[in-house]
């Protein structure tokens, strides 16, 4: 019998390959998603650090020219905050998408990888068949032999 050939071992391949490239966007994902939250904490800390400074500087003499500054520095930190909070959203929704992506593929990979099996099954069953066949017949022909000589 021929040697066992899985009759989609080139689309099972490409499954794979694309599951391993759906799972290299996944990662490529989360490192931005990461980073763009990395960059909202260094924002924050900024903020905060700014806050505090106002409040250690309000405690002498008041300065208007300084106060003016130090607002408008604080809306645009806010503004920057709502903008990274705004890129964090985004980038979730494409990490999530990719992440419906990587299951998908993960899905069709593993389903031709259960046809191969069931294929493979089938194959070990028609080989002991055909094995049952021959050593049957391997017997009857022996049995047949030896039936003649004894007559």
């Amino acid at each position: 019998m021929k040697k066992f050939r899985y009759t989609l071992e080139s689309v099972l391949q490409v499954k794979y390959r694309l599951e391993e490239l759906a799972l290299a966007a996944l990662a490529e994902r989360q490192g931005q998603l990461i980073a763009a939250q990395n960059v909202l904490n260094n924002i924050l800390e900024e903020k905060s650090g700014h806050l505090q400074a106002i409040l250690t500087a309000q405690r002498g003499p008041l300065n208007l020219d300084e106060l003016l500054l130090n607002q408008r520095y604080l809306e645009a930190l806010n503004q920057q905050i709502s903008q990274q909070k705004e890129k964090i959203k985004v980038l979730t929704e494409a990490l999530e998408a990719q992440r419906q992506v990587v299951v998908q593929a993960q899905q069709e990979r593993k389903t031709l990888e259960i046809l191969k099996e069931k294929q493979l099954h089938s194959y070990y069953k028609a080989v002991y068949r055909e094995e049952q066949i021959v050593l049957d017949e391997v017997a009857g022909n022996r049995h047949r032999r030896l039936g003649r000589g004894t007559q």
